[in-house]
């Protein structure tokens, strides 16, 4: 038996609109580039949001879209997030960051930041989000962040086409002011797999090569890079697995596993809720805000139970998970990875460089959305 009381969100993202600027095949949220009818969540059902996170006490509020600053009211939504004392982060393409709404936004006042979107250098960025002249925009955003000290990370989605150019990347990102450079992985999604996804993702003998130089680098700059999630840090896990000290205790939980539905949830702009942003079906939609109350959603819905028991039991897990030293940390990895790639959350996640080599799962790959 689950015991639902024992988890809470640590972290609540609410996508504030569908409507984005740009292009890119690779989006979660399949956010569309032309305009739509109503494609931004209203004010009103904001504020109701933030009424009902008053009952389950999240540290963050993330705010994403789609593009969140083509929101009309976006200073309204970030001054009230503000105004509960949430830590609030904003994710954006930067392409909508003028210098006069950097200044409002920092009249507000915004201690999470804003992360930034630049995936590779200009002509890979440019042609990976589909309008010329987005990397110029994006690195002018960052700059004028920084420059009117706002915390100003970049978001990296590695794929084939850009991971050579990681490491001029983070020395332009540096030099324009950003403290944090986030490097993700590519991801399945719903709108984005199959032979399409293979086509982009690299390999693992790239993305382990790209994870030493990294490693051997990282001290070079004076900029973060988090690249923990570039492939599986087998030596994290297996440093906090065997240590018995107060602080590992601590961090065991944060590497256990998927914070979808455990530690995480997302809002999107119509008020539906669902585990994490890469579950985009209406399979995995768990409620809507503006029928429930989130807390009520939050701790009853037998879909985000799912999620919960695949973090306490990995038993059910699929090889090579089921015989990995990790699986009691990793438990299996993205659960949407493994849905996306191969329709079912409890087999193995496609990007683990141990599951590129079991010949079982080689055998279902490509098997779900042929």
């Amino acid at each position: 038996m689950i015991d639902p009381w024992q988890f809470k969100p640590f972290v609540v993202s609410v996508e504030i609109t569908r409507q984005c600027n740009l292009r890119c095949p690779f989006c979660y949220a399949g956010a569309p580039f032309e305009k739509s009818e109503n494609p931004h969540m209203p004010l009103t059902l904001f504020y109701k949001i933030l009424d009902d996170l008053d009952a389950l006490e999240p540290f963050s509020v993330f705010i994403g879209g789609g593009e969140p600053f083509l929101h009309p009211n976006i200073l309204e939504i970030i001054e009230a997030t503000v105004s509960r004392d949430y830590s609030i982060m904003l994710s954006s393409n930067g392409t909508m960051i003028t210098e006069n709404l950097v200044k409002k936004i920092k009249d507000i006042g915004i201690d999470g930041g804003i992360q930034v979107s630049i995936d590779g250098l200009r002509e890979t960025h440019d042609r990976l989000r589909g309008v010329p002249g987005t990397w110029d925009r994006a690195i002018f955003a960052v700059k004028i962040l920084s420059q009117n000290d706002i915390a100003t990370s970049v978001g990296t989605i590695i794929s084939k086409e850009n991971i050579s150019e990681i490491p001029k990347l983070i020395e332009i990102v540096e030099e324009a002011g950003a403290t944090v450079l986030h490097l993700m992985l590519l991801m399945p999604t719903k709108n984005f797999r199959g032979d399409e996804y293979d086509r982009l993702r690299p390999t693992p003998d790239q993305i382990a090569h790209l994870y030493a130089w990294l490693k051997e680098h990282e001290k070079d700059y004076d900029i973060d890079i988090d690249y923990g999630n570039i492939m599986f840090n087998f030596d994290k896990l297996y440093d906090v697995a065997n240590r018995d000290d107060p602080l590992s205790k601590v961090l065991q939980p944060l590497y256990s596993g998927c914070a979808a539905g455990t530690t995480e949830i997302v809002i999107t702009y119509n008020g539906d809720v669902i585990p994490c942003e890469l579950f985009r079906d209406s399979e995995w939609v768990v409620g809507n805000v503006r029928e429930q109350p989130l807390s009520e959603i939050w701790y009853h819905s037998k879909k985000l139970s799912e999620f919960r028991r695949r973090k306490q039991d990995v038993s059910a897990l699929h090889h090579p998970c089921n015989t990995c030293e990790f699986k009691q940390l990793c438990m299996g990895g993205c659960p949407a990875a493994s849905y996306w790639y191969y329709g079912d959350i409890s087999y193995p996640d496609p990007l683990c460089p141990r599951v590129a080599h079991a010949e079982q799962i080689q055998a279902k790959i490509k098997k779900h959305g042929e």
